[in-house]
């Protein structure tokens, strides 16, 4: 209980995503048996008329920014891609496709400011509190709402496919699949362990050293996936579903299934990473060749095993959102 009254004092200001939703989605749904997903779609320019609302401001305005950065990398992570890492299977307009640029990053920039909680300052503001699921005091109490941005976006993307406007539906299934891919992240469903706390008095230090935990578990990730590490990527594009009577159900089980590694994930990263990665005042990214070096440390083994059991988890509940669109 003292630990969970720490975290609660906490100006915890940092949030962060899967920095290759793209690549997760676009391996997820490469092997799978569905047709549909090979369909040709014709870019509409109109954006639509939506269906339903989810706690916005009343003067927000829903937004859907093209995504036109290729590769779709954040800065501090560019360094980590290969010379030869290559976007093209995503730029054709399959449904597939459209679909994995755009679970990127539906936010970005356009819901920064909004009033949706009187707890969102706990998970970032506005911006967090649509991304994440946190947990607190043994997951009695639950900060967040990525599960239900995950049904509100597979609803809205439903509405548009009776409509027969497909190329917008599957660009809002995509949101959908964003916010499945969030919850899967253990980071976004807990943030902290008392061994942490007990490092540092700051409230800022121990923000920053969460956050260069999960920013480099990231670029482990990232790392993986742009080099197409073969375990991972074949992990990822099996073709195993998750069960859940609708899209939330679906997130919150596999947030269930994700989270009960998060302690052994931040016990694994604290002994791997080099310390002076975390107890800095500023994000701090490892270079390839670190990440090389910790790759090949035997202690390494234990990681990389929950890394693919987490890819293997988010790539069911993709592949089971998508079934469930298709045959809807």
């Amino acid at each position: 209980m003292i630990t969970e009254a720490i975290v609660f004092s906490l100006p915890f200001f940092i949030i962060f995503l899967w920095i290759a939703h793209d690549k997760i989605t676009y391996l997820a749904l490469k092997n799978c048996d569905i047709k549909e997903l090979k369909l040709r779609i014709n870019t509409e320019k109109q954006l639509p008329k939506f269906h339903s609302h989810i706690s916005f401001n009343p003067e927000y305005k829903l937004k859907f920014p093209e995504i036109t950065n290729i590769p779709l990398v954040p800065e501090r992570y560019l360094h980590l891609l290969p010379d030869s890492y290559s976007l093209k299977n995503y730029l054709k307009n399959h449904m597939s496709g459209l679909m994995s640029i755009y679970s990127y990053e539906p936010d970005m920039g356009v819901d920064d400011d909004l009033i949706l909680s009187k707890f969102q300052s706990f998970t970032a503001g506005s911006h967090g509190w649509r991304h994440v699921r946190f947990g607190f005091i043994k997951d009695i109490v639950r900060l967040g709402i990525a599960h239900k941005m995950s049904e509100h976006y597979f609803n809205e993307a439903i509405q548009l496919k009776r409509k027969r406007n497909l190329y917008w539906s599957t660009r809002v299934l995509g949101r959908a699949l964003h916010y499945i891919e969030d919850i899967g992240q253990p980071f976004h469903a807990k943030i902290i362990s008392p061994e942490i706390l007990l490092k540092h008095i700051s409230p800022v230090k121990i923000g920053y050293h969460i956050a260069n935990l999960h920013v480099n578990f990231e670029a482990i990730i990232g790392f993986l996936l742009w080099r197409d590490k073969k375990t991972f990527v074949n992990i990822l594009s099996r073709k195993d579903l998750l069960k859940g009577r609708n899209t939330e159900s679906i997130a919150l089980r596999l947030r269930k299934l994700n989270m009960r590694y998060f302690t052994s994930l931040v016990n694994l990263l604290e002994k791997l990473i080099p310390q002076d990665f975390l107890s800095t005042h500023k994000l701090t990214v490892l270079d390839t060749n670190t990440i090389e070096t910790l790759l090949k440390d035997i202690r390494t083994k234990r990681l990389l095993e929950i890394t693919r059991q987490l890819l293997f988890n988010v790539g069911t509940a993709i592949r089971s959102t998508v079934r469930n669109y298709i045959t809807y």
